[in-house]
């Protein structure tokens, strides 16, 4: 079965010198190619993998929308996780229920939403800039995984893809689960 993040890595292999993302904010202003991203996805595939080696494990990304997220959203999928997104807008008691319910093993987090949750159970990696909270960093990760091949998952069709949450506009928000 062909999984979404297969279309990516094809056509990280069709396209590798295109323009994969163009990153433009106050600190720089790049262009990153889809096999400069590819690469980047495989390490940090690869650094979840060695965090819990187990498939279909959940991994929280509470971030902003920028770079290191689409990084770990990518990373995820690659590393044959279950994707729990944490919407750094929602409120500490939210995204605290949210963990609760979910039992991320691995919560990425952009550095000014590390005060968002409270979390004594997963591993937190830094998104960007530095936290005391974190047990590592995106950065430290994409150096140290560098060249690595995560292993791959074979999905069925019934396997989660992603978890997410409801508005809870009709009471607290519930957990839908996303099959691929």
């Amino acid at each position: 079965m062909m999984l979404p993040i297969d279309n990516f890595f094809r056509a990280a292999a069709l396209w590798p010198d295109r323009v994969a993302v163009e990153i433009a904010d106050a600190d720089r202003c790049q262009q990153i190619s889809y096999a400069a991203l590819a690469d980047m996805t495989r390490a940090m595939a690869a650094g979840l993998q060695a965090i819990d080696p187990q498939p279909q494990s959940r991994v929280g990304i509470c971030a902003y929308n920028n770079f290191e997220h689409l990084l770990a959203w990518l990373g995820c999928f690659a590393a044959g996780k279950v994707w729990v997104p944490l919407n750094p807008r929602n409120g500490v008691e939210e995204l605290n229920r949210i963990i609760d319910v979910t039992d991320p093993s691995v919560i990425i987090f952009d550095a000014d939403c590390a005060d968002k949750f409270d979390c004594k159970t997963a591993q937190l990696i830094s998104a960007n800039g530095t936290h005391a909270r974190a047990d590592n960093h995106i950065d430290d990760m994409l150096d140290r995984y560098k060249g690595a091949q995560p292993q791959t998952f074979q999905a069925s069709p019934d396997d989660l893809q992603a978890i997410k949450f409801t508005s809870g506009s009709t009471g607290m928000p519930k957990g839908v689960m996303q099959s691929y």
